[in-house]
């Protein structure tokens, strides 16, 4: 995913304005609708700098670094990611594109402490059938982990 669109993609899930985000970040709003739709070849740091701070977000966060990097450790068969719930129940897969940027952070600083138990971060609750609510964890899993 290119920058711009996850500038783009940040800003929707946060139900923030062009007008907003570039107000925040000082930037034109005629700017930032360059830099969303990629039309900007090299944007200034500054400029990618405010435009995470006014989101609440670092640029590693805004940029995908962890993610990208959780990312090719999949494609490459390297790690198996998933969901299971606090009774150790397989919930099913998923792939690192889907992953919340500091959910992705998180997991690879467990990943690379080389526990003996694999990396588990909590990413919420669901309910089940009788009303009781039960944890969910995104678990890492490695396959490969000599290749790395």
């Amino acid at each position: 995913m290119k920058l711009g669109e996850r500038i783009k993609q940040a800003r929707q899930a946060r139900g923030l304005s062009q007008k907003v985000v570039a107000d925040r970040a000082n930037i034109s709003t005629k700017a930032l609708g360059f830099i969303e739709r990629s039309e900007s070849e090299d944007p200034k740091l500054s400029s990618i700098e405010g435009i995470a701070e006014a989101m609440g977000l670092t640029i590693e966060e805004l940029v995908g670094k962890y993610t990208e990097q959780l990312n090719e450790l999949y494609k490459a068969g390297k790690i198996q990611l998933r969901l299971i719930d606090s009774r150790q129940q397989w919930i099913g897969d998923i792939e690192p594109n889907f992953l919340h940027e500091r959910v992705a952070k998180q997991l690879l600083l467990e990943l690379e402490n080389e526990a003996a138990l694999p990396p588990r971060v909590f990413v919420g609750t669901r309910k089940e059938a009788g009303g009781t609510s039960v944890g969910v964890y995104l678990e890492a899993i490695w396959l490969d982990r000599d290749a790395v």
